[in-house]
């Protein structure tokens, strides 16, 4: 994540250059170098916020897409169980050897301690 934020940094300061060697308004500067961490601010006051949103999709879907977003959100959070059961009823059907959901899978059971169990499920 350090390399993301320091790429974000050189991505912003460039366009403050841009927006400078343009013309544009000093609000530019503020707009550009600090409006994105009003996203990081957000997740600080309400980290379940993105977690409460794709259960609020399960729950009005269904879909696999939907439940597979859950169950990366559940990855974020360290909510190992709920994102196997999650990956689980998505690898149903003609989604049952789908590799996205399987490597899901395996990710989840690696992280909920399940060394062997991730082996199987990626053989």
């Amino acid at each position: 994540m350090p390399i993301l934020g320091g790429l974000h940094l050189i991505i912003a300061i460039g366009l403050a250059i841009h927006a400078m060697r343009t013309g544009r308004p000093y609000y530019w500067l503020f707009i550009l170098l600090f409006v994105p961490a009003l996203g990081s601010i957000g997740d600080l006051l309400d980290p379940d916020r993105e977690w409460r949103r794709r259960s609020e999709a399960v729950a009005l879907t269904g879909s696999v897409q939907a439940k597979r977003d859950l169950a990366d959100e559940c990855e974020r959070k360290g909510m190992w169980e709920d994102a196997i059961k999650l990956y689980r009823e998505s690898a149903q059907g003609m989604f049952a050897e789908d590799p996205a959901i399987l490597f899901g899978l395996a990710r989840a059971q690696l992280g909920a301690g399940d060394g062997p169990g991730a082996q199987a499920t990626l053989e």
